[in-house]
């Protein structure tokens, strides 16, 4: 009776085995089927849902692999791009340091031009000028006393112009050697400058006792005495020092220069080879004597200048034997000027060359013509 059934399950009992079977109807059946199938098309969706993600993942995978490794190439070439970029920086850098040290090595050079001598080695006058101004406002801020040298190489000129600049120049570096060889331990900050031509200049910057700057300029005499060797030859050249006191004697940079510039003219009136201190009682002397060189040099373009003959007569016989040339100078302000005033301003500044170059002509004249009558040749004299 239940032998096709699906619904049929044997149970043991104490009584016997019996059997149970239940027969489903087919609309039953037909409903359970139709549940059934959409359990198994379910089932499969899930399936085929559950293999469409993982297809999904595996494939995004694959692209996230790809884009990972597309973006450690691109990392890895901007790595190279800034390595080598890095190290053309650093050859940049280093050229820039190595055009830097030059412009540096330029621009001492440059300053060393700016404020070194080209002759001696020593200051120049734009360094003196500027390093005199700092120490005159240090002076005037701590209430101390400065002291400015100015020395001047007597006969310079004449020797210059006789053996010609080139031996000028090596008695010019020896007198600067003189100058670098003072003992600075007695003053403190001393320094010494050639403000042009044969002229130095000493700031002593610092004085507590008020003899240090004649002190100082004894000693810068004394290196004078000894005679420069020039050409196998001796030469002795002495030194005119002139000293001036900050504040007694200028209260600014350019008065001290000036008055110690006249106390060095008035060291040179006095007879030279000597140092004198500023005072005001020489201001008139001094710029006179100033005043004096200028015109002297404006006398040998303008012709003023002559020889004057003096007859020499022989005192047994009264016959005229001969002629003295005397050189004068008779200037259109002063009037005549005496040998004696303008003979060492001549000499001193060099230009006795010049005078003796234009009274030359005129005495060889002079000579022929005394010659010419019988006369013996003249002598001459300034």
């Amino acid at each position: 009776m239940f032998e096709g059934s699906g619904l049929r399950e044997m149970v043991k009992l104490p009584e016997g085995e019996w059997a149970l079977a239940g027969k489903l109807k087919k609309s039953q059946l037909r409903e359970i089927e139709n549940k059934v199938l959409l359990i198994r098309v379910i089932s499969m969706l899930c399936v085929a849902l559950i293999l469409y993600l993982l297809y999904v993942q595996l494939t995004g995978k694959a692209k996230l692999d790809i884009k990972v490794r597309e973006r450690t190439n691109e990392l890895q070439r901007a790595n190279e791009t800034i390595e080598a970029s890095n190290e053309e920086l650093i050859a940049i850098e280093e050229e820039l340091r190595e055009q830097n040290r030059m412009l540096e090595s330029k621009e001492q050079e440059l300053r060393y031009l700016a404020y070194h001598d080209a002759v001696t080695g020593a200051y120049n006058r734009t360094y003196f000028n500027q390093h005199l101004e700092e120490q005159r406002a240090a002076a005037e801020r701590m209430g101390r006393k400065l002291a400015l040298l100015y020395l001047d190489l007597d006969q310079f000129k004449l020797v210059n112009d006789t053996l010609g600049h080139t031996f000028g120049d090596i008695l010019l570096k020896e007198a600067a050697l003189r100058l670098q060889g003072i003992e600075v331990e007695p003053y403190p900050g001393l320094a010494f400058y050639r403000i042009g031509g044969d002229e130095f200049t000493l700031i002593l910057p610092h004085i507590e006792d008020p003899d240090a700057g004649e002190r100082l300029a004894a000693q810068v005499i004394e290196l004078f005495r000894q005679p420069f060797y020039l050409k196998g030859a001796e030469y002795y050249l002495t030194a005119s020092v002139g000293i001036a006191i900050f504040p007694d004697h200028g209260a600014d940079a350019p008065a001290l220069v000036k008055n110690a510039d006249k106390a060095m003219y008035a060291a040179k009136e006095a007879g030279k080879n000597r140092y004198k201190s500023y005072e005001d009682n020489d201001q008139a002397g001094a710029s006179e004597l100033m005043e004096l060189r200028s015109y002297l040099r404006k006398a040998l373009s303008r012709g003023e200048l002559e020889l004057y003959y003096q007859p020499q007569i022989q005192a047994g016989s009264a016959r005229l034997v001969g002629m003295e040339a005397l050189l004068r100078w008779n200037h259109p302000k002063l009037g005549p000027v005496s040998p004696q005033r303008f003979i060492p301003l001549a000499e001193e500044t060099g230009l006795i060359v010049e005078i003796g170059g234009v009274g030359a002509p005129r005495r060889l004249r002079a000579e022929q013509s005394v010659a010419g009558g019988g006369f013996s040749r003249a002598a001459h004299r300034g």
